[in-house]
């Protein structure tokens, strides 16, 4: 897979938005200096100001049953594999994180819509600054004490993002899990998952071949948690 258009902005409230409005004629690429009003998970407003590399991937894509539990995986991966060239060790935090050290450096909400991946990627390249509601975050400009050309950092990603895509559609979403594997924290740590109005509190275990988070509950359940909210946490 190859994309062939290539749509950058100034300003948008959402390029994910966008990329659920365009037509379906082809893998497009939508990027924005500035998101005013970019998304996260669960509708959580995520900071874009300009320095930070904010983009939507849009694959025309039939069939929905062998991608759904993938999406977010195959962002994941295509951005801790241009990462660490830089000299960046990231790891993932379930399901949708790329974090350093514990603080976010970037974020992958998939989704599919009108017969269509839509994935979208923020990474935080030169942003020095954080508000307080962002939570623990930071950049990559922060970590490595250097400025990272956003033109070659978006070509890197496309580019990586189409051999990921490939590989996935040569074998399966399994292969995508074994490679990102090695980099989910929270190993053997105390954590609750929050989805809905439900609270689940466990011992993270593995994740499975479709990207499930396998907890073992409080009564000694292996369960598979296929999203939601997971946070580190102590118990008395």
């Amino acid at each position: 897979m190859r994309f062939q258009r290539i749509l950058n902005y100034n300003s948008v409230e959402s390029t994910q938005q966008i990329a659920k409005e365009i037509d379906r004629s082809a893998p497009t690429v939508i990027t924005a200096r500035v998101q005013t009003g970019g998304r996260g998970r669960s509708g959580r407003h995520w900071f874009s100001p300009e320095g930070g590399l904010w983009i939507t991937f849009m694959i025309p894509y039939e069939n929905r049953t062998h991608l759904v539990h993938y999406v977010t995986m195959i962002g994941s991966l295509s951005v801790i594999q241009i990462i660490e060239p830089i000299g960046v060790n990231g790891s993932l935090c379930w399901p949708n994180d790329v974090q350093i050290g514990g603080r976010k450096v970037a974020g992958i909400l998939g989704e599919y819509h009108r017969k269509a991946i839509i994935c979208g990627i923020g990474i935080n390249a030169n942003i020095y600054h954080f508000p307080s509601w962002v939570g623990p975050a930071t950049s990559l400009a922060l970590e490595m004490d250097q400025v990272f050309d956003l033109e070659v950092l978006k070509e890197d990603l496309i580019r990586t993002f189409e051999s990921v895509f490939d590989r996935f559609e040569e074998a399966d979403g399994r292969v995508i899990i074994k490679l990102l594997r090695p980099y989910f924290v929270a190993g053997s740590d105390f954590v609750t998952i929050d989805y809905g109005q439900k609270r689940i509190r466990g011992v993270f275990q593995d994740i499975d071949e479709e990207g499930a988070l396998v907890l073992r509950t409080e009564t000694d359940q292996l369960i598979k948690v296929y999203s939601g909210e997971m946070r580190r946490v102590t118990w008395s």
